[in-house]
């Protein structure tokens, strides 16, 4: 776009036909009134019309570029006139990435104008951000003409009812929907990002499968986003069908949702978490779900946690809630790999664990805590034994499920404690053992010297000083050259001797044969 010198502020024809240039950066209409027709206007940066409560009409009968519409509080405004537009084409892939002509599409933000009818914009088909809030209910079978001609955009947001029949791909879609609202998508095929909150009829909000079959599939290269929404009375629609969407990118995020019956039979993937939060009185249908990043699904009053029966492939999974017993304990009959954490945190004490510790004891499931019967329960911080996990129900130590991360922790402490205090009894141990063969050391250094410098006597020992030895003959000899000291009696009677034996020789042999009587 060419970069047009002037701005003008105008707020009635005569402002507007005192305009002297073609080309201007930026029209600024205030305090408008009836209709204001700018006849020799060709190029612009931006219109932006505020604050005009008696302002009607709007022409451009000349006009062909213009990068920004902004239309705010004019509350008497019926139509707006760009029947010479053009604007640069927004242009999607199938992997949600998209181009443009150049760098400025088209960006048309308007709210509060309750009786805008017709937007005439050149049979314009592609948008930049399209914002359409406060503005009339359709004709019966249209809309506001030039937004039934989108067919793609890089971010829509609305609370009101626009004709969305040839859009085909989007950025982002954002619906603030209010009571008799509709939404159609009939051509719909991929879109980054759906957002729908405050939504109180959902009969409108039309993704559903079953009355055109022959409708598109929708892909979700992002995610998809349900919040905040309850129907006001019976009188309005409670069901939600999303039978054309197949895939989301990333995350599903259902919460504060009340009173809605939610099919999502179409989804097969889900590249990120699927989340149901703090939902009440609900119910889904993810009967066809085969693979998501992870599960989250916590808190939801006076509903039941859904059926997963094609899921095959998950990280972790995370459940509390009154989970599903009508189909007994198997609730992930198609489980292969469950490569996370399995917390499963049952409200209705009926639910049975076992299949969920079968598929764990199976290597299906990489780390499981489960609290209902025929399961395992992760001991609490406050428990005695922080590493213990207790088996309820069960007299089968094989089915308790694998420990938590903290409970490992508990078990590496403990087992440092234990290793502590074993090596400080092996310290004691070698320590007292050391001291006490020192001592036995001691005693014995002492016995050897009173072996070798004599021992202390009592009163009544003989005097065993000097002693060297004792011969064969009983002799006992003190030191050389000392005189021999008999070591027997001289009372002792004399035994009788043979011829050719000496003394001790004689004694010795009548002691060892001795002579018969006579």
């Amino acid at each position: 776009m060419s970069s047009c010198p002037e701005s003008a502020t105008v707020s009635s024809q005569d402002d507007v036909d005192k305009l002297n240039s073609s080309c201007y950066s930026n029209i600024v209409i205030q305090d408008g009134m009836g209709t204001l027709n700018f006849t020799t206007l060709e190029d612009t940066n931006k219109i932006t019309a505020f604050d005009s409560p008696v302002l009607e009409t709007l022409h451009f009968p000349r006009l062909h570029t213009l990068e920004s519409l902004v239309i705010t509080n004019i509350t008497a405004l019926t139509t707006v006139s760009i029947p010479m537009f053009s604007t640069n084409l927004v242009e999607y892939f199938s992997d949600g990435t998209f181009t443009t002509s150049n760098d400025w599409p088209f960006n048309l933000n308007v709210s509060t104008a309750p009786k805008l009818a017709t937007l005439e914009l050149a049979n314009l088909t592609s948008y930049g951000n399209l914002s359409l809030f406060g503005v009339p209910p359709p004709y019966f079978g249209g809309g506001i003409l030039g937004t039934s001609n989108i067919s793609a955009a890089l971010l829509v947001q609305t609370d009101s009812l626009v004709e969305f029949v040839n859009l085909k791909d989007i950025g982002e879609l954002q619906i603030f929907a209010v009571p008799g609202h509709a939404y159609s998508f009939d051509s719909l095929r991929s879109a980054g990002n759906i957002t729908i909150s405050n939504a109180n009829d959902f009969l409108w909000i039309n993704f559903d499968s079953d009355i055109w079959p022959e409708l598109p599939l929708i892909k979700i290269n992002n995610s998809l986003i349900l919040e905040s929404s309850t129907p006001p009375d019976p009188n309005y629609s409670s069901n939600m069908k999303f039978g054309r969407i197949s895939t989301v990118g990333d995350n599903l995020k259902i919460s504060s949702m009340s009173n809605v019956n939610m099919d999502f039979k179409g989804i097969t993937d889900v590249g990120g978490d699927l989340s149901l939060i703090r939902n009440t009185n609900c119910t889904w249908n993810f009967g066809q779900v085969t693979s998501a990043g992870s599960l989250t699904i916590l808190d939801n009053d006076n509903s039941v946690v859904p059926l997963f029966s094609h899921l095959e492939t998950i990280g972790d999974i995370h459940l509390r809630g009154n989970i599903d017993t009508s189909g007994g304990p198997n609730i992930f009959p198609t489980l292969v790999l469950a490569s996370g954490n399995v917390t499963v945190e049952a409200w209705n004490s009926d639910f049975d664990c076992s299949k969920l510790v079968s598929q764990w004891n199976d290597g299906l499931i990489q780390n499981l805590s489960c609290n209902g019967t025929g399961g395992t329960e992760a001991s609490t911080p406050n428990s005695p034994n922080p590493s213990n996990i207790s088996t309820a129900n069960s007299n089968d130590s094989n089915e308790s499920a694998r420990l938590s991360t903290g409970a490992l922790a508990g078990i590496g402490v403990g087992t440092g404690v234990f290793v502590l205090i074993m090596i400080a009894i092996i310290l004691w141990l070698i320590l007292h053992y050391k001291r006490r063969l020192q001592n036995l050391e001691r005693a014995h250094t002492q016995t050897l010297s009173l072996d070798h410098l004599g021992h202390q006597q009592t009163p009544g020992d003989p005097e065993l000083s000097g002693i060297h030895e004792v011969d064969g003959t009983g002799i006992i000899r003190e030191k050389p050259h000392d005189p021999i000291i008999p070591e027997l009696s001289d009372s002792r009677p004399e035994l009788p001797t043979s011829p050719g034996r000496s003394t001790s020789a004689q004694g010795c042999d009548q002691l060892e044969h001795p002579a018969p009587d006579g």
